[in-house]
């Protein structure tokens, strides 16, 4: 804590300007624009670290304001949708409008919102926006009905020139739970109070305080992250793991440079038998072992419509956070070589280290070609070596966007994974948190082959057809390391599953959505009861209702 409390004293001495809140990466419908203002060649987001700010998003719809010839009709009726969103940037001005009712004066005099439905308020000095989170999604098919239920509130402020705060709840109520740690679902995980006939109950807080400047920004937050480009399943850091807790730098110092630091507390679910004790009635407590994330990211940009990314990242553990983790430019595993090896050094001594690239190529109109590589062991001899392999995971695709057919995106792409890329041998260094893998969602061992049809007609409205082919191979156990890099990908193929999506969903306003959904799917395998939800095991064809009111 007090590294972090020097840095903001030595940002707050100097004389510099900026706000922002991250944009939960939930928020579909503008990151999916902003996406499509980035094909168009109207601006060039880092999409390789997600989440985006608010501030960052508003520089970019507002960029996107003087392009407006390179925009279509749909696409300027969803930019001026968005911008009333994110308009609390603009300068302050006394609101001195005529109200012609009697309900316009109450809701100006109280700054209460019916649309979207809420407290508002600004002055030069203070913003403050406070919304109710609702939404249920509601499933039928042969096996039965189920439902996902969920409910808070959400808090943002802005304070001064520097200052920003949030935070959202979310309590949630399945009565069957989709998103245990052992199920391949891209469904974001909880940590359950308990279950009942196969339902749960969890609650995600999620918010933090952010201090901002003119090139960059320091924060503390509890908070989803994505890193590596993706439009289904991120392979480097993904949301599926709950929350946690974390501090985060990022610089923007040139047009051509980009700079991301995240230092995270991790849950380990390991416990230490050591430090936990029997109170006086008998009771036990147990403590777990503590557990970390240090990542970096660095981003260049060196053409128009190419971005190149690369850094790395350490799970470490049963210390308290060390300074030579809390510096953000370091190569981690160099790191702790110095740090825990020693010549007469054995077995378990070092972290859980790894690698990661990234590239995006939009060089040419209506195009996005990608691909993520995480490695988390690469030995060059091993590549021509028979019956020996490393450990890494991959993702390569391409998106085209309103080319032929104005107002349609196709989505290509494919991920592979390799036993072991996402284990240790150690328990409390797992690429884990809360038990939920911080990486892909299928984990080791496993490929996925993924389509998308999107269109949208008229502005707000989106419609989806969706095909994915999901495999995985037997789940080899990572004992010392020497077993896991003899076991070849994929060789024996223990669960797969096959699923046709189409979905319509309408955003009214912003982050309120009505969907409706039909879902094929054909999940079968030796380990289908493993990997799959009792709902969703065998063929199946589900429809799918839901509303949701904020994020």
């Amino acid at each position: 804590m007090r590294y972090f409390i020097k840095i903001v004293f030595i940002l707050f001495v100097q004389n510099i300007f900026s706000q922002e809140i991250p944009e939960h990466i939930s928020s579909v419908g503008v990151y999916d624009f902003i996406d499509e203002l980035a094909l168009e060649g109207v601006i060039e987001p880092n999409d390789v670290v997600k989440p985006y700010t608010d501030k960052s998003i508003y520089n970019y719809l507002n960029k996107a304001k003087i392009h407006l010839d390179k925009l279509n009709k749909r696409q300027i009726l969803d930019l001026e949708f968005y911008l009333k969103e994110f308009s609390y940037f603009e300068p302050f001005v006394s609101n001195t409008k005529t109200q012609n009712s009697f309900i316009d004066k109450y809701l100006d005099q109280f700054n209460l919102s019916l649309y979207p439905l809420g407290y508002r308020y600004k002055d030069s000095l203070f913003y403050l926006d406070i919304r109710p989170i609702w939404g249920i999604d509601y499933y039928k098919n042969d096996k039965g009905t189920n439902y996902h239920r969920w409910g808070g509130g959400l808090l943002k402020m802005n304070m001064g020139k520097h200052f920003s705060g949030w935070a959202s709840l979310r309590d949630n109520n399945l009565s069957e739970v989709f998103n245990r740690k052992e199920y391949f679902t891209t469904d974001r995980g909880g940590n359950f109070k308990g279950s009942k006939s196969g339902g749960g109950d969890f609650s995600e807080m999620r918010g933090g305080v952010a201090y901002s400047w003119d090139w960059g920004s320091l924060s503390m937050s509890k908070d989803h992250v994505e890193w590596g480009s993706n439009y289904h399943g991120a392979n480097i850091l993904s949301p599926k793991a709950p929350s946690f807790a974390q501090i985060k730098l990022h610089l923007k110092p040139a047009k051509w440079a980009d700079f991301n630091y995240m230092h995270g507390w991790l849950v380990s679910n390991v416990i230490d038998s050591v430090r936990s004790y029997i109170t006086r009635d008998g009771n036990r407590r147990d403590v777990m072992h503590p557990k970390y994330v240090a990542a970096n990211m660095f981003t260049i940009f060196p053409f128009k419509g190419i971005n190149f990314s690369f850094g790395n990242s350490i799970i470490y553990s049963d210390m308290n956070p060390h300074p030579a983790y809390l510096i953000p430019f370091m190569f981690f595993k160099s790191v702790d070589h110095w740090l825990n090896s020693t010549d007469d050094a054995g077995v378990g001594v070092g972290q859980n280290s790894q690698m990661f690239i990234n590239l995006s190529i939009k060089r040419l109109m209506h195009f996005n070609f990608y691909a993520s590589v995480f490695i988390d062991e690469l030995k060059v001899a091993r590549i021509n070596e028979k019956d020996k392999y490393n450990l890494y995971s991959y993702k390569i695709g391409a998106k085209y966007s309103n080319g032929f057919i104005s107002n349609m995106a196709l989505t290509a792409e494919y991920t592979k994974t390799t036993p072991g890329t996402y284990q240790h041998y150690i328990s409390t260094t797992t690429f884990e948190s809360s038990s939920y893998n911080l990486g892909h969602y299928l984990r080791d061992n496993s490929d996925e082959l993924y389509f998308a049809i999107a269109y949208k007609p008229f502005s707000e409205f989106r419609t989806v057809l969706e095909y994915t082919k999901a495999r995985h191979g037997n789940s080899f156990k990572y004992i010392h390391g020497n077993d896991i890099i003899t076991h070849a990908a994929l060789r024996e193929i223990k669960w797969t599953n096959e699923i046709i999506g189409l979905s319509v969903s309408y955003e009214f306003p912003y982050n309120n959505f009505i969907k409706l959904a039909f879902i094929y799917n054909n999940a079968k395998g030796d380990d289908l009861k493993l990997f799959t939800p009792d709902f969703y095991q065998g063929e199946n064809k589900t429809i799918v209702f839901g509303i949701n009111m904020g994020f």
